[in-house]
């Protein structure tokens, strides 16, 4: 039907047959309010009743500097699956909640450096011999660890002397010990080159492979445990880790806007040019680890129309905790592509370098570009 009459405009030569798309925020026009959507994912499978992302609008308290114009503002986060991975919960001196050792010293701590994570860390001087700390993923961590599903990592680590090296590992709870990263080549191995101790992230930056070794596969069972050393006899591990953060990589989880092709009220839509614009902004202080405990900000935001998406990093556009900037996406909507309307999709992550965490988002646009 929208196609027809977009002809039959065209064909009595008024002039301009879409003036009346002109800046005009085809949301608005349809009285779509971003925070009245959803959760969207790829297909694969779901936890039951769990969701990974949510949207929730803030009081100024909670976004500090306001937007460059009058609008909500709203929280865009995607939860670490991994409780307390900022090891604020549990007291210095004793072992992180939910965590088990056998042995060595895995206990949190704020001893490290003060240029090292957020608040407490956990310390941990094991693996020698065959000695180990770990959190059963597939009963704490908040979606189950669902069985074949694609997990991510992030974490900060720091070794705790020039000779020392850090092993990190996922693995099984065998008597004989399993760790699924080393059958898979993928150990997360931070060795010593023999200099100072720094602060190392990981996945490293420089490593822009999506599929890159911060990725883990759950068995299809869903079980499996997240060490500090290995549940295989390996050598000893000793540093620090912080700010451990784990998400879904597979189903991409994002905030779906849907727009039908024909609108209820308002205009519909037509093939052509869109303009998606939002302002976006990081976190305060005040609402990330460590005084809001297991939270972060993600650093990135990605757009995306009709699972078509492209990626905007704090780091290039220069957001910060008091600057809003607006990112502008703009896609191809053909003819073909309307038969099953349009599905608007932001996630606060980045295609090539996933992660869990949050962004601000205010006063989001989609517009017909001119």
């Amino acid at each position: 039907m929208v196609f027809a009459t977009v002809a039959g405009l065209v064909g009595c030569d008024l002039g301009d047959p879409l003036g009346e798309y002109r800046g005009v925020n085809l949301l608005d026009s349809r009285g779509i309010a971003i925070e009245d959507s959803g959760p969207g994912y790829l297909p694969g499978p779901l936890p039951d009743g769990f969701d990974y992302i949510k949207l929730e609008e803030l009081t100024a308290a909670e976004y500090g500097t306001p937007p460059p114009v009058d609008a909500n503002v709203f929280r865009l986060e995607l939860a670490n699956l991994l409780p307390d991975g900022d090891f604020e919960e549990g007291a210095v001196g004793a072992l992180p909640p939910r965590w088990e050792s056998s042995g060595g010293t895995v206990e949190v701590s704020n001893e490290a450096t003060s240029d090292f994570g957020t608040g407490n860390q956990l310390s941990f001087a094991v693996g020698s011999p065959g000695n180990w700390g770990r959190i059963d993923l597939d009963q704490y961590l908040l979606d189950g660890l669902v069985g074949t599903g694609v997990y991510h990592i992030q974490f900060e680590v720091l070794r705790r002397a020039t000779d020392a090296q850090i092993i990190l590992d996922f693995g099984s709870d065998e008597a004989a010990g399993q760790s699924y990263l080393r059958l898979n080549g993928a150990e997360w191995v931070f060795p010593t080159d023999g200099s100072e101790p720094r602060v190392e992230t990981f996945p490293r930056r420089d490593d822009s492979d999506f599929d890159r070794p911060g990725a883990f596969y759950a068995n299809i069972a869903g079980t499996g445990f997240l060490y500090v050393g290995s549940p295989y006899p390996s050598g000893p591990s000793d540093g620090y880790i912080d700010n451990v953060r784990i998400g879904r990589t597979d189903v991409m989880p994002h905030w779906a806007v849907e727009l039908p092709t024909v609108a209820e009220a308002g205009l519909d839509l037509v093939p052509g040019t869109y303009r998606f614009r939002a302002y976006v902004k990081s976190e305060i202080a005040d609402e990330v680890s460590p005084a809001s405990p297991n939270r972060f900000r993600s650093g990135a935001i990605s757009v995306g129309a009709n699972n078509d998406f492209a990626s905007f990093r704090a780091e290039v556009h220069e957001w910060t905790s008091t600057e809003w900037v607006e990112i502008v996406h703009e896609f191809e909507l053909k003819a073909t592509d309307l038969e099953a309307g349009l599905v608007l999709q932001l996630t606060p992550s980045a295609l090539d370098m996933p992660s869990v965490g949050s962004v601000l988002i205010a006063a989001p646009t989609l517009e017909l570009a001119e």
